[in-house]
């Protein structure tokens, strides 16, 4: 075991020599299973000049340690990353991203169209359901100029419930 560990701690020298990222063992730190014993345990960070730990720490916030449950263990970063995309100010989001006004209340967004003659349908984000706000719907050429105001009822400000079930798919109808 002595023998091997002075092989790792040479390698880690040569590494930072040939590299010029040298490992700052004052700062490194080692964990073992419960399998070494902590005589072991104590030898190998004596050579590495190192100190055992016995939490398993982060690294850049990601566990050091990850076990049989990858799922478990990267639910977090999952459910962080979530709570960041929802804290984000959703009015600034929405212009830099959509490029078009939106309201929001503390459960609802929702988009601005106005009387909608100044976007298209098909290639303009509009939709407040839809992740980037386009329309998924396989709609062919003869709707490349179309725009939203023309699927409303004239003067009612009112969706054409007929049309949009007839041109879009139910993902872009709700």
């Amino acid at each position: 075991m002595e023998v091997e560990t002075c092989i790792i701690k040479q390698t880690l020298l040569e590494y930072g020599l040939a590299s010029g990222q040298k490992v700052n063992f004052n700062k490194s730190s080692i964990s073992f299973s419960r399998n070494v014993d902590p005589i072991h345990q104590d030898l190998i960070c004596s050579i590495l000049e190192v100190q055992g730990t016995l939490d398993h720490e982060r690294y850049l916030g990601i566990p050091s340690v990850i076990g049989r449950s990858k799922r478990k263990t990267f639910d977090y970063l999952k459910d962080y990353v979530w709570k960041r995309l929802h804290n984000w100010n959703a009015k600034k989001l929405s212009r830099a991203v959509f490029g078009l006004p939106k309201t929001c209340d503390e459960k609802h967004c929702r988009f601005l169209v106005g009387n909608g003659s100044s976007i298209l349908a098909k290639t303009d984000p509009w939709l407040p359901n839809s992740i980037l706000g386009l329309i998924t719907s396989p709609l062919g050429t003869f709707y490349d100029n179309t725009r939203v105001n023309e699927l409303m009822c004239p003067r009612e400000l009112q969706w054409d419930r007929d049309l949009i079930a007839d041109i879009f798919n139910r993902n872009d109808q709700e």
